[in-house]
């Protein structure tokens, strides 16, 4: 939740785009309550940009598919937990 909260990511990944979607896996993540934001940078400049009152201008997505009302979603409403089992979080970009 802190890492989400300040914006300072706990992993990362980058993998180019594709028509049928993009697979990123993440190996030895501990048990615990997890949150992914990820966007899809159309230029190629690694941030996502933004129009000037703050709305993104490149297709972006959350956990559990949570739109946030007047800025993202709250870190509860993107929240998911793994287990010692594989988990799957599928992303739509928007």
């Amino acid at each position: 939740e802190h890492a989400f909260e300040s914006n300072q990511p706990t992993r990362q990944a980058k993998t180019p785009a594709r028509a049928e979607g993009v697979w990123v896996a993440f190996e030895n993540v501990a048990p615990g309550q997890y949150g992914i934001s990820a966007f899809q940078d159309v230029n190629n400049n690694e941030k996502l940009d933004t129009s000037f009152i703050g709305l993104p201008k490149e297709p972006y997505g959350f956990s559990q598919n949570a739109r946030g009302k007047f800025g993202p979603p709250g870190f509860k409403e993107i929240a998911f937990e793994i287990g010692s089992e594989p988990e799957t979080v599928e992303i739509n970009l928007r």
